[in-house]
């Protein structure tokens, strides 16, 4: 067993255990993380970034570090601050800087 934070982009996981506190584990079952159910990475948050409960991250979004993300944002966008607000889109030339985004290779 291994945690999720530890498994590859792409790589399809079986949930095992889920840890944490009564509330947690309720809040992480209500998102479908349960044991025996199947997970695919398909991106990482770092940077001590804060996501709020309920909000939604569009796909091939880049978020700077530190940022709080208290509403939705769309695809393709760069987002950063407290609180968070879109800088702009992701832009074709945005690949070399951002070379994990899908959309963004060459």
């Amino acid at each position: 067993m291994m945690p999720l934070t530890l498994a590859a982009i792409g790589e399809r996981n079986t949930i095992r255990k889920v840890g944490g506190s009564p509330e947690v584990k309720k809040h992480l079952e209500n998102l479908g993380f349960v044991v025996g159910s199947d997970v695919t990475i398909i991106n990482t948050l770092g940077g001590n970034v804060i996501v709020n409960p309920g909000v939604t991250i569009g796909n091939e979004v880049v978020i700077g570090a530190g940022t709080v993300v208290t509403h939705d944002l769309p695809d393709g966008v760069i987002a950063a601050g407290n609180p968070c607000r879109v800088i702009r889109p992701l832009t074709a030339g945005d690949a070399d800087q951002y070379p994990r985004a899908p959309l963004m290779q060459r």
